[in-house]
Order: C-alpha cells, then sequence, then structure tokens
C-alpha cells in the first residue's frame, strides 16, 4: 500500500560504487535540473497534497533552495504528532519512534532517503491507530488494516558488496572442492576400464 522512490541526483556513478541499502524497489538516477519536474509528474494525480516529514524543518529547507514549490495543503511533522498518542513531549528521533511502535527496520535502513520516507508513513500509520485507540473504546474495523501495514515484514534487504563478494568466494570453493572430489572417480573408472580390457572372459578364451 505504500510505495517508495529513492532518487540519486546527478552523480549515479558515485552511488554505484557504494551498496545499495534502498530496501523498497530499485533507485533511480536524474540529473538535479530534473528533480523538480519528476515530483510534480510524481505527485501529478495526488492533490491535495499533504507533506509528512520527521523533522520538517531540514526538507523543507532544502525545497526552497531548489526553488521547489510542492504547494502541500498542510505539512505533518511526525515529532510533534507523535506526543500527544505516546502522552511524551520529547522529539522521538526515527530510530526511536520506529522501536518505540514496534515498526521492522535494520540499523542498515535507516537514513536512506527512500526507507526513511517508508519509515515516517509507517510510523505516522501507527500515530494514528494509538491515537484512535485511546481516544475510543472501540476501535473502527480500519484501524487492523493499518496497523498491519505499517507493521508488514521488510523485504529481504539487497546484498551488500562484500556479501556479494563473500558469496562468490563460496560458490569458486565448493566448486573447487566437487572439482576435487571428481577427480578420484574420474581415475578410477579409467583404471577399472583398464583393466577390464586386460582380462580374458572364458567366452572369448575357449573361442581361441
Amino acid at each position: 500500500m505504500i510505495r517508495s522512490y529513492h532518487w540519486i541526483v546527478e552523480d549515479g556513478n558515485y552511488y554505484s560504487t557504494h551498496d545499495n541499502l534502498f530496501c523498497f524497489g530499485r533507485y533511480r538516477c536524474i540529473p538535479l535540473c530534473r528533480l523538480e519536474a519528476c515530483l510534480k509528474e510524481l505527485l501529478r494525480t495526488s492533490h491535495p497534497l499533504i507533506l509528512i516529514v520527521h523533522g520538517s524543518h531540514r526538507e523543507t529547507t532544502l525545497l526552497q533552495k531548489l526553488n521547489i514549490n510542492l504547494h502541500p495543503l498542510f505539512v505533518i511533522d511526525t515529532t510533534t504528532a507523535a506526543r500527544y498518542p505516546l502522552q511524551d513531549f520529547h522529539s522521538y528521533t526515527p530510530k526511536k519512534l520506529l522501536e518505540e511502535f514496534s515498526i521492522p527496520f535494520t540499523d542498515d535502513c535507516l537514513h536512506v532517503a527512500g526507507n526513511d520516507a517508508q519509515f515516517t508513513l509507517r510510523a505516522l500509520l501507527m500515530i494514528d491507530v494509538s491515537d484512535v485507540r485511546r481516544e475510543l473504546d472501540e476501535a473502527p474495523v480500519w484501524v487492523p488494516v493499518l496497523e498491519a501495514v505499517a507493521r508488514a515484514p521488510l523485504p529481504p534487504m539487497p546484498l551488500k558488496r562484500g556479501q556479494k563478494a563473500a558469496m562468490k568466494r563460496r560458490e569458486k570453493r565448493l566448486a573447487a572442492i566437487e572439482q576435487g572430489e571428481m577427480l578420484p572417480l574420474k581415475r578410477a573408472m579409467v583404471l577399472r576400464s583398464t583393466r577390464s580390457r586386460d582380462i580374458i572372459s572364458p567366452l572369448e578364451f575357449s573361442s581361441l
């Protein structure tokens, strides 16, 4: 139900030399000059637009510096939206918020733009779930649905470069072991075939 995107601007070569830690699809490399057009095209059918962020200052400042105005109807900041449902008026870090709501994640997944976007939306769903359960005696039927989406298991993580290299080394070792086991067997078959030609069967002897 949540579709995530991870865009790399300008330098695809830089990113390709590092681990692909976006775990909700494939990243896409676009030039910086195309960022606004790509964002607006992606959001073309999503109006009115509500912008969900965790700590709004950095995101909104960046958009302003890039002269990108998405004209959101309003902005929801999960750092403040979570305070009432959690009855805690401290600002939670993304990791702490995910832990508080039992949303599955790994440390490797955090601080990757596309992943953080997904986790922020999952956190917002759990804020809604917690708020409704706090205020109502009987939760509506959609509450367990939102909770299931927010706490859905993560897809398999892409292998890191080190893991890929380790797998290749293991495959080579297994192939070498298998080849080493096959050689004695082949030698034994050749030896057995040679010996069988040296033996004259009784039928062959009687015909001489």
